[in-house]
């Protein structure tokens, strides 16, 4: 079979799917979006942490607290 047979019967075999990719060219929402990530990675491992059994520590209060300002910071910006 020829490529543009092969061509042909997918297109007209087949229901074509398109799919849409939504492009960031911005580099301040590139930033605020990596931003975001690290704060749910930090907020990702205390929840691993606590849901073992482990302790609550001081400087994890910190971090959920500093996280939890970061987010509504970037929730104002956005």
């Amino acid at each position: 079979m020829s490529v543009s047979e092969y061509c042909r019967k997918l297109a007209t075999d087949h229901k074509i799917t398109v799919h849409q990719m939504t492009v960031f060219d911005s580099f301040e929402l590139l930033k605020v979006l990596g931003d975001m990530c690290k704060i749910g990675s930090n907020l990702n491992q205390i929840t691993h942490h606590l849901n073992e059994g482990m302790p609550l520590y001081e400087n994890m209060k910190r971090d959920i607290y500093r996280s939890i300002t970061d987010i509504k910071e970037i929730r104002d910006k956005l």
